[in-house]
């Protein structure tokens, strides 16, 4: 998704642990990941956001969004979108079915990673706040923070662009 974002709009895009899409410091989209237990087999529900042509950015917000047509001062065409999308998503998928590969796909997300080794502050699930380091992610995708000696994993969190 951030390939095609770039490619549609020829501007930068950063990675938002654990699955922001961010364009000029602007939070413009994300991935939600769902995972469904069925009787018989577990399933996954994918859904890409991603804001466009909005003519408006949402208010009261854990962290500043914006969208494309904003940051870029453009329209953006919606069918060139799609098929844009529809590329970049099939040639990822492709590439991870035949193994190519999960350490690849990590060493490129941090290189895109937004406030990678800065200060962060993460908000957990249980409403704790926590601040340290963004020091980079563990073999499974989990944040590593770093507070002077201690060195922290994290799988679910929200995570905020500096100290609160």
């Amino acid at each position: 998704v951030k390939h095609f974002c770039e490619e549609v709009t020829n501007t930068e895009v950063q990675l938002k642990w654990p699955n922001d899409l961010i364009v000029n410091g602007y939070k413009c989209g994300g991935i939600l990941i769902e995972n469904m237990d069925k009787e018989v087999h577990r399933e996954k529900v994918i859904g890409i956001g991603i804001g466009v042509n909005l003519v408006e950015s949402p208010e009261n917000v854990n962290f500043k969004a914006s969208n494309l047509k904003q940051e870029l001062n453009k329209h953006i065409e919606r069918d060139q979108f799609l098929l844009i999308l529809d590329k970049n998503i099939n040639f990822m998928f492709g590439e991870w079915k035949l193994g190519n590969n999960y350490q690849k796909i990590l060493k490129e997300w941090l290189i895109f990673a937004y406030r990678l080794n800065k200060k962060v502050s993460l908000s957990l699930p249980n409403g704790e706040k926590i601040e340290g380091t963004f020091d980079g992610l563990d073999t499974d995708g989990g944040l590593i923070l770093v507070n002077g000696d201690i060195k922290n994993i994290f799988h679910a969190a929200e995570i905020y662009e500096g100290l609160s």
